[in-house]
């Protein structure tokens, strides 16, 4: 897979300068030969870094906050749907 500037990768063996394995980080140019210079979330940053060294990625934060977002929409839906039966009821209305 190629990558691009902006793309979030993370590592998946150590690399040159002081990255290791499941480190993540955002490419910040691509070089003519094919490496990646990485900017990683700690804030170091790498140059050079070959390409198998890195697999598509999120920021840490990404998978941790996605699951709620879903509840929440769920949680409001479900919500919506009792306050809906709820005022149906008195006009003679049942579910």
């Amino acid at each position: 897979m190629a990558f691009g500037p902006g793309d979030w990768v993370e590592l998946v063996r150590a690399v040159e300068g002081g990255g290791s394995a499941g480190h993540r980080g955002k490419v910040t140019s691509t070089g003519f030969l094919g490496g990646l210079d990485i900017e990683l979330e700690n804030g170091t940053r790498l140059r050079g870094v070959d390409p198998t060294a890195v697999v598509a990625s999120g920021p840490s934060n990404a998978s941790s906050s996605s699951g709620w977002g879903c509840a929440v929409v769920a949680l409001a839906t479900l919500g919506g749907a009792a306050a809906a039966v709820a005022a149906l009821v008195p006009w003679g209305w049942s579910a």
